[in-house]
């Protein structure tokens, strides 16, 4: 099986390899907040952010975060990349939103959270793309068994989109699964869903602590 078409490099899309500013700009339009506003004031924040916070951009080489164009964001491509990965508005505006009450902030505020997902996205991403065109398990698969087939250049655009959002996840590094994802590919075969597998799994190895 091989991966579907999801990101066709088209001018302008390279901001859309980072999950942060995809689910950002969906939390946007979801409760009705300028979404160029919102992206302009968390790229400010960024800027004031540590090593400790940013190293995923480092991973991604700031892609989504620094270009020499400034326009307003796409909001068809945000569409359709939510279409691509399952992601449905409200579900990503509920999990964030959660997390904004949990320290007592407004929407707005939503421009402040870190380059790496929290938990609360994390969960939604994981439920969405297990079952859309992102192909979870099948993009795992291809970290530690590469098959390209068709247009070697189109394989790894798709393999480097897909490595974005599952860095972000905790799922992968640069060149093979991580423990999660590995616990993730193997779910099914253990009779478990994704998200519950991804909590077990992060549990056991203490990520969810403190």
């Amino acid at each position: 099986m091989s991966l579907q078409t999801l990101h066709t490099g088209a001018r302008g899309t390279w901001i859309y390899q980072s999950p942060r500013i995809t689910l950002l700009l969906t939390y946007a339009e979801a409760k009705g907040l300028d979404p160029h506003a919102l992206l302009q004031k968390h790229l400010q924040n960024v800027e004031r952010l540590g090593p400790h916070q940013t190293w995923i951009l480092e991973r991604l080489q700031w892609l989504g975060y620094r270009t020499e164009r400034g326009g307003s964001p796409n909001l068809d491509a945000v569409r359709r990349y939510q279409k691509a990965l399952g992601l449905n508005p409200q579900d990503v505006a509920q999990a964030i939103d959660s997390v904004l009450e949990a320290f007592h902030s407004k929407p707005e505020d939503a421009a402040a959270l870190p380059p790496l997902l929290t938990l609360p996205e994390k969960l939604v991403v994981i439920r969405a793309t297990a079952s859309s065109k992102f192909q979870l398990r099948e993009a795992l698969r291809h970290l530690t068994k590469p098959t390209p087939t068709g247009d070697p250049d189109a394989y790894r655009r798709e393999l480097r989109f897909r490595k974005s959002w599952l860095y972000a996840l905790h799922l992968a590094t640069p060149h093979k699964p991580t423990c999660l994802g590995y616990a993730l590919h193997a779910a099914p075969e253990a009779g478990e869903e994704p998200k519950e597998a991804y909590i077990d799994k992060a549990e056991e190895l203490g990520l969810l602590n403190g």
